[in-house]
């Protein structure tokens, strides 16, 4: 037998960590033991849960109606994903051959990757892509890099533009990449821009955006219609109170990027997947490796 120890500031803290290291589907409490012979004590499912999102920042009216699910469930993996789906919204990834979409959000979260995976999900005929993102200098290259691989130009595109390009009324996809933005002044910009284009705006954010930042963001994409959000930098974010605030603002969780590879790594988030990894990234917590 292998004795593991788990810095703590108290009892309650201790089971938490020893219950999450051991794997989402092992009793709560199970096997933990008090090197001061203290009482150890009942952990139940609905409170390691609840630890779990706590350690993320998720809102407290998250919390609580993720809860609410508690009698249903035997363990914290099946009580957090019905939960999950039972407080938000979730959507498939988006049909990239027939997509009409422009990707928003603040600056250096990752839009421009994200639409180079978004288009290599197409298939003939290719989509057609634009950027208002011009003026930064390599803005441009950094899109047209991944896009010539796939046989894709990007064109420009200005972002006050009040008349639909000639090219954006091909057929097949249409993908409009964006220059970071502020949540509140550029967002309406934005917003015109998309009914000019006849697209759908759909907020991207970071995994490690801070949690108010979060908020902001989403509650700017929705005043313009956006109603889905693409996450990125999953593989580097050690906590996701922030994407989990913003899709408890009203947005549905659509897909996350979980490696810097412009030709995948975009995986659907459903309750399932979203639930496994927040009870991964706290298990690294308990084992003290995040």
């Amino acid at each position: 037998m292998r004795l593991k120890f788990a810095d703590a500031d108290d009892e309650r803290e201790a089971a938490f960590l020893a219950a999450v290291a051991a794997g989402p589907a092992a009793l709560p409490g199970a096997g933990i033991a008090f090197a001061e012979g203290g009482k150890r004590p009942v952990l139940g499912t609905a409170d390691v849960v609840e630890a779990v999102l706590r350690f993320h920042g998720a809102p407290n009216a998250l919390i609580h109606d993720v809860l609410k699910r508690r009698q249903r469930r035997p363990d914290p993996a099946r009580l957090l994903a019905a939960g999950l789906k039972a407080t938000l919204s979730f959507a498939p990834l988006p049909d990239a051959a027939r997509s009409r979409l422009m990707l928003i959000g603040p600056p250096a979260a990752g839009k421009t990757t994200m639409m180079a995976k978004l288009a290599a999900r197409g298939r003939a005929p290719l989509a057609t892509v634009f950027s208002t993102d011009g003026d930064r200098p390599g803005g441009m290259e950094q899109l047209a890099d991944p896009m010539s691989i796939l046989g894709i130009e990007p064109e420009r595109l200005d972002a006050a533009a009040e008349a639909m390009p000639e090219t954006a009324g091909a057929p097949g996809a249409l993908l409009v990449d964006t220059g970071g933005t502020d949540a509140a002044k550029g967002f309406e910009a934005l917003g015109r821009l998309a009914r000019t284009l006849a697209v759908e705006p759909v907020l991207v954010l970071p995994a490690t955006i801070d949690t108010d930042e979060a908020r902001k963001f989403a509650h700017a994409a929705l005043a313009i219609g956006a109603s889905k959000l693409l996450i990125t930098r999953l593989d580097m974010a050690r906590r996701l109170g922030g994407p989990l605030a913003a899709a408890a603002s009203g947005l549905a969780l659509v897909g996350g990027s979980v490696t810097p590879h412009f030709a995948y790594g975009l995986k659907s988030l459903g309750p399932d997947a979203l639930a496994g990894h927040l009870l991964s990234l706290a298990q690294r917590r308990a084992s003290g490796e995040g």
